[in-house]
């Protein structure tokens, strides 16, 4: 037997993301019927290697070395080498990279992580305290009192129909030129709705001016969207958010533009000399002609969103600078920023980015779009950590979003869901990890409630196939069913669970424009409301759930959270199965009683350290300490 265990204090003591200067103990067990003659560990910084000969402690076969951790942007990374007199064999990471107990090779390894981050990195804590509500603007609520109808070009008077899609080929390209008219009124006139789910934080799709219903595509940095409201209308949703401790978040779209924009100006719009008029124009540096003007790089090949040049200084001093529009929205009231794409920004970007925000308002936050992890992310050919603390304070969390539906869905077992989140809890320094954005729903994917009813892959149908598609009545309840498993589990998991707006209501949808239909006012799903608002209070009123210690647990069908802080623990666990009642033992301490947040139950450990607990079919439990 050879054994290391990356998560295990035994083995790699401290665990976890740690600060240059730390000292690291790392062992290794070898108990083979030929001891090996010599054990190293291979250590490798990004740039060079270390060889480091590790010593046998006597202890049955424990090998071990101490190293000290340099100061460096990157992941460290190590293995082990074993030499034995006619041979030598490795010990890595297992085959998934994710860390914990790894495995044997003949051959390079793959190596374990060690994210090393500043001492000095802090985050926003008013982040991590409550929900985040993310709100596709045109979509969530309309006001009389404000109406823009001089900015549309095809207008929905129905709140309640279907989004045109033009062509019904799934992959024929359209263009998301129709409106329902929400607006920043809209949003003013439901904040007692917003806050009332416990909601800390309401994430806005961009509000920019643009021609598109999504505004991803910018015609002007400067400018709120007419159709949306205006700069007074938002300065007025900030403080009336504010008094009631919510904050606004923006979405910053720096990558590209609009090619209907005052720096591109192709359409002529604009009175500005747009890159696309002139190559004398001041934004002409911002972008990348292969063949002046009609043929320039775009983002993901969409015409319409000519790509930013990342090395052009004008354009990060326009967005970065002092006076810059990061710095200049922070002043109009927003708390910080949700940057889209962050991994196609440059790192050096990123770092004057920060520092202006910092600067600008001390307690902002930088999110980024970043949908692997993010400790370890290589974009463009270039290993990235924006774990470091020099960047962003945290990201977006994809990765748990496809754990969990892959788990509940029967795509992967309970043990390989919860490696991947032990992962994160291995790469992600404290800070990075309860900042996290954990989600569920996205309006970049499929909505939640349609996933989790076993839908078909879109991939395979017409947009008139996506459009009509409604799920078997008995499917739709299995799908309700696992929207509160799997909230309850986010809910109680490290970091800030986010809600995309009308997946507490039910709303259903295959992918865009489908995903971003209209909030279901006066047809939503109560008891689903009811639901996210009970666990969305919950959490914001526990400090366990908050800044606790995790665990994670799983038994077959069954995966489980365990929060510990001062003390107190609260739990959170589902059984998959759709039929079946599965049972789990959680080691506790004795003498504990724990409530069911559902039914008021109280379970008692007793005199034994294991609680023995039992879900039903598709069954959320949050149990809490009193």
């Amino acid at each position: 037997m050879i054994y290391h265990n990356s998560q295990d204090t035994k083995y790699r003591d401290p665990s976890g993301a740690v600060t240059a200067g730390t000292r690291i103990s790392l062992s290794l067990h070898i108990q083979t019927q030929e001891p090996p003659e010599k054990c190293f560990l291979r250590l490798w910084n990004g740039e060079t290697e270390e060889i480091i000969p590790m010593y046998d402690t006597g202890q049955s076969g424990l090998y071990e070395c101490t190293i000290t951790v340099p100061d460096t942007p990157l992941p460290l990374w190590y293995y082990f080498i074993i030499d034995y007199h006619d041979r030598t064999i490795f010990y890595g990471n297992n085959k998934d990279n994710l860390g914990g107990i790894g495995g044997i090779y003949e051959e390079q390894p793959p190596s374990y992580q060690i994210t090393v981050y500043r001492d000095d990195y802090k985050t926003p804590e008013w982040f991590r305290k409550g929900t985040v509500y993310h709100i596709f603007v045109d979509r969530f609520s309309r006001s009389d009192k404000y109406e823009y109808k001089d900015r549309y070009k095809r207008y929905h008077e129905n709140w309640y129909e279907q989004p045109f899609h033009t062509s019904s080929d799934a992959e024929a390209e359209y263009f998301p030129d129709d409106f329902f008219g929400g607006n920043l009124q809209g949003i003013i006139d439901r904040l007692d709705y917003i806050h009332g789910l416990g909601v800390a934080t309401i994430y806005l799709s961009p509000i920019f001016e643009s021609r598109s219903n999504h505004k991803y595509d910018t015609g002007d940095y400067t400018k709120i969207d007419s159709s949306f409201g205006n700069e007074a209308i938002f300065r007025e949703l900030c403080q009336k958010a504010d008094s009631l401790g919510i904050r606004i978040m923006l979405d910053g779209v720096f990558s590209h533009t609009g090619d209907d924009s005052k720096y591109f100006n192709k359409y002529r719009n604009y009175d500005s000399i747009g890159a696309y008029n002139s190559k004398e124009s001041e934004y002409y540096p911002w972008y990348t002609f292969e063949e002046y003007p009609d043929t320039y790089k775009c983002w993901w090949d969409v015409v319409t969103m000519p790509t930013i040049n990342k090395e052009s200084e004008s354009f990060c001093e326009f967005i970065c600078g002092d006076d810059g529009i990061a710095a200049r929205w922070l002043r109009t009231g927003a708390s910080g920023w949700r940057l889209d794409v962050a991994d196609e920004l440059p790192m050096e970007f990123l770092e004057k980015l920060r520092k202006t925000v910092k600067k600008t308002r001390p307690d902002a936050l930088l999110l980024g779009e970043v949908w692997e992890d993010a400790s370890n992310k290589v974009a463009y050919g270039s290993l990235r950590n924006y774990c470091h603390g020099d960047t962003l304070d945290s990201v977006m969390n994809y990765p748990i979003r496809e754990a969990l539906i892959d788990f509940i869905m029967g795509g992967v077992t309970s043990e390989k869901a919860l490696a991947l989140l032990g992962s994160q809890l291995e790469n992600y320094p404290e800070e990075f990890l309860l900042e996290n954005m954990n989600l569920l729903g996205s309006h970049d994917r499929t909505r939640l409630r349609t996933v989790l009813s076993g839908a078909p892959s879109p991939e395979g149908m017409t947009r008139d196939e996506q459009a009509g598609y409604k799920p078997e009545a008995a499917e739709a309840s299995f799908a309700t069913a696992r929207v509160k498993c799997l909230a309850a589990f986010m809910f109680t998991m490290p970091g800030v669970p986010h809600i995309y707006y009308g997946d507490e209501a039910g709303l259903e949808g295959m992918t865009d424009p489908f995903n971003r239909k209209c909030y279901p006012w006066g047809n939503e799903d109560k008891e689903l409301i009811d639901f996210f608002r009970k666990i969305s209070l919950f959490r914001k009123n526990n400090q366990v759930l908050i800044n606790g210690e995790t665990e994670y647990l799983a038994s077959e069908e069954i995966i489980s959270c365990k929060r510990t802080w001062n003390g107190q623990y609260i739990l959170a666990l589902f059984n998959r199965n759709k039929v079946l009642r599965n049972e789990i033992k959680i080691n506790l301490s004795p003498g504990i009683k724990l409530r069911n947040l559902f039914t008021d139950e109280i379970i008692e450990t007793g005199n034994d350290v294991y609680l023995t607990i039992s879900p039903g079919p598709l069954e959320p439990i949050i149990l809490y300490y009193v």
